[in-house]
């Protein structure tokens, strides 16, 4: 009988190992739609970010609503308070994602709820600014602080 519970337990172990792994770098793909474009008119600088991220109207840090104002982007009609927003700078998005893994504060909480974003963007670029709509996550690009975690496709 004791020699059955040690080989439950030498199972049971390195299968929550996989268990947990597998979930930490699981990548996470939140629906998106496409919600408005404009032509930014020469607007769009060697030094403009790929995206950025707004999700909380009162934020009040590097890139917050009023960035967009020299864009000329009309976000009159965001809900904030129930979505996100990915703005994209010359470039179509054609997948987000998020994992664990990429989380950039923990907190005193269990669960993660600020994550650093990768996103896939459609090559060549172009002269358009993009607003993307996703349900509300607390996720980030890299930018100003560090590299994006960006792939591109044709």
């Amino acid at each position: 009988m004791r020699r059955n519970f040690k080989t439950k337990i030498k199972i049971a172990v390195p299968a929550v190992i996989v268990i947990i792994v597998s979930i930490w770098f699981f990548p996470f793909h939140p629906d998106f739609k496409e919600v408005y474009s404009t032509y930014s008119n020469g607007s769009i600088k060697e030094n403009t970010p790929y995206w950025i991220c707004i999700k909380d109207p009162e934020y009040e840090g590097f890139f917050n609503v009023s960035y967009l104002d020299k864009y000329h982007v009309d976000y009159s009609e965001w809900e904030l308070d129930k979505y996100t927003y990915i703005v994209t700078f010359g470039y179509e998005m054609t997948d987000v994602k998020y994992s664990y893994s990429k989380c950039l504060n923990w907190g005193l909480s269990v669960i993660p709820h600020h994550y650093l974003g990768k996103l896939t963007l459609r090559e060549p670029k172009d002269d358009l600014i993009r607003i993307y709509r996703l349900r509300k996550v607390d996720i980030e690009c890299a930018f100003p602080d560090g590299n994006d975690d960006i792939s591109f496709v044709s």
